[in-house]
């Protein structure tokens, strides 16, 4: 059996937004685990799967509020 390597997406949002980033990504079930790392920066790590990080960084691109990669650890 094998096991899609696991990375994680830093993003920066406007804190108003690090709610409506949560939901929308749990709206796309399994894509991705949201954490907040610092609320007061408005910085939210995604985890995901190597095999949806296209898919999930073309979800970001279209996120309706301004986002921010900070990086993407592999």
């Amino acid at each position: 059996m094998t096991f899609d390597r696991e990375i994680s997406i830093l993003v920066q949002v406007a804190i108003r937004d690090i709610d409506l980033l949560n939901k929308i990504m749990e709206g796309h079930e399994g894509i991705t685990l949201v954490t907040t790392e610092d609320a007061q920066q408005g910085y939210v790590r995604l985890h995901t799967a190597q095999s949806t990080k296209t898919y999930l960084l073309e979800k970001l691109e279209i996120f309706p509020r301004n986002i921010k990669i900070i990086n993407i650890t592999e």
